[in-house]
């Protein structure tokens, strides 16, 4: 868990917050969460309540079918529901078909030199209505996909691609671009997906404990186990709002906020 100070800066930003401008000021009567409703309340004890009875007075079978079901009669609702949906038509090409067209094209342009910069706009495609007339410089390999080596074979007399196995647009190899930028952030979230599903590990490993209490009689569910992590979540987030906050305003001589 990382902790950023940020500064309280402009009064007049805190009805008008703009994410790219300077983080807004902190007013705490204006920034208060509305209570929990009943519906709300009854919901999470009632998840708690089924979670430990039926692990541990019903068994596994219990534990595991209920929740079962209920992803079942999701599912089902969801497709039921599917009429009231606003479906947006796909592209006539597929968006992975493309990516692959990107692939190919740029191994077998391979040998192809690059363009100087006197012809450059004379030997990319570059599809109608395109906003795009010159590939990045970043991954510049790919960029070979989309050099139009000779237009009498590579296009047809309206332009279009002849062989898409060969020739692509400045459009897909951008977009091909894209999602590559996008793996090293896509790869951060592998470690929280694993331990996201780890609970019933947590599970198991609470009944091979001692789970008795104060009393010989008292013990704990071993389905309850997660709550802790909340609880302690919840006089973390009260320690750093009562006191980390009033202390780093006063050590740094002005009003912070701490973000996690």
């Amino acid at each position: 868990m990382t902790l950023i100070l940020y500064h309280r800066d402009d009064a007049s930003m805190v009805n008008n917050y703009d994410p790219g401008a300077t983080p807004y000021k902190f007013e705490s009567a204006a920034n208060t969460n509305p209570s929990p409703t009943p519906f709300q309340l009854i919901l999470l004890f009632s998840s708690f309540g089924l979670m430990s009875i039926g692990t541990v007075e019903l068994g596994w079978q219990a534990g595991f079918g209920v929740p079962t079901l209920l992803m079942l009669l999701s599912v089902v609702s969801f497709f039921l529901a599917s009429s009231f949906y606003v479906k947006v038509k796909p592209p006539k090409a597929s968006l992975l078909t493309g990516f692959a067209q990107v692939i190919v094209a740029s191994w077998r342009n391979r040998h192809y030199e690059f363009p100087s910069e006197l012809n450059v706009d004379k030997v990319y495609h570059v599809v109608k209505g395109s906003t795009q007339e010159f590939p990045s410089e970043k991954l510049r390999s790919l960029n070979k996909a989309c050099i139009v080596m000779d237009p009498r074979q590579d296009l047809t007399p309206d332009e279009m691609v002849v062989d898409p196995w060969r020739l692509c647009t400045i459009d897909q190899v951008e977009d091909f671009k894209s999602i590559i930028n996008l793996i090293p952030l896509w790869s951060t979230g592998i470690m929280m997906g694993v331990h996201a599903n780890t609970t019933s590990f947590r599970v198991l490993q609470a009944f091979s404990m001692d789970r008795h209490i104060l009393t010989p009689t008292f013990e704990i569910p071993p389905g309850s186990f997660g709550t802790f992590g909340l609880i302690t979540l919840m006089f973390w987030l009260i320690l750093y709002d009562r006191v980390i906050i009033p202390k780093a305003s006063k050590v740094m001589a002005n009003p912070y906020v701490c973000t996690l």
